[in-house]
């Protein structure tokens, strides 16, 4: 039984540290394009705009503003992939060592569980 539940756990966690990750893009880029819109009406009202002419170089400094986005964005994938693995495991080891009768853990599951395939399952 031990060797099922070290073996099952990374498959338990992975859709679930999957679903959580896609929520926190989502929240990110809805924040985005508020901060962004906002930034264009500010723009929009502005009575004063400054013109450059001098546009030289403006291909480089974008190319490498394009490089350090990649470098973030992976940085911040591999980051969050960590924190949330992390944050599972350590509530996981915190219930597992406040919860003396494995009873209430399985009435939980059982009680959630049952019920949404109870309401999830007939529409399919």
């Amino acid at each position: 039984i031990a060797v099922m539940v070290v073996l099952s756990y990374p498959l338990q966690l992975n859709p679930s540290r999957r679903c959580i990750i896609s929520l926190i893009r989502s929240l990110g880029e809805y924040f985005s394009k508020r901060r962004e819109a906002k930034r264009q009406v500010n723009a929009d009202h502005s009575i004063l705009a400054n013109v450059d002419d001098d546009n030289l170089g403006e291909q480089d400094t974008t190319e490498v503003k394009d490089q350090d986005a990649v470098l973030m964005d992976s940085f911040s994938d591999y980051f969050l992939f960590v924190s949330i693995t992390c944050a599972f495991l350590l509530l996981s080891y915190i219930i597992a060592m406040l919860v003396e009768d494995l009873g209430i853990v399985l009435a939980v599951v059982g009680a959630t569980g049952s019920t949404m395939v109870s309401y999830i399952l007939p529409g399919i």
